[in-house]
């Protein structure tokens, strides 16, 4: 009997609230998985099922085709840009009184030098391979 009222004891108000707490925390926590889950089976459901949705996701991505091409390229030339705009950078950094125009300028020409570079790629023959001769017998 003694130790019950020991245990009954230990449980203050603040450690039921607490435990009150951590209870609702993870209920919380476990309505989101199953919202999340259930949003996931209805999104697959919407996908494969429904005819309507692909003619819509083919239009949609013929529509923002130029859009999705252009931030390909971009990702891809920014490593080129960011390291000539380092190199032009130091290099007009100690030739201009003002910094601020010294970075302005080797952004610039950082731009115009990946998009040579891009164009470059492009307009050889060799890069697509449509200057390639037939092997002769």
């Amino acid at each position: 009997m003694e130790e019950l009222k020991q245990n009954e004891q230990i449980q203050t108000p603040k450690t039921k609230k607490t435990d009150e707490f951590h209870l609702k925390q993870i209920t919380i926590i476990a309505l989101a998985i199953f919202i999340t889950f259930c949003c996931c089976i209805l999104f697959f459901f919407v996908i494969y099922r429904y005819n309507g949705f692909t003619d819509f996701w083919k239009k949609l991505t013929y529509i923002l085709q130029p859009v999705i091409i252009g931030r390909v390229v971009a990702y891809l030339l920014n490593p080129l840009m960011k390291l000539i705009d380092g190199k032009l950078f130091s290099l007009f950094k100690g030739k201009m009184k003002s910094e601020k125009k010294a970075k302005k300028i080797s952004r610039g020409l950082a731009i115009a030098g990946a998009l040579l570079f891009l164009v470059d790629v492009s307009m050889r023959p060799d890069a697509w391979g449509s200057n390639r001769r037939p092997a002769s017998p």
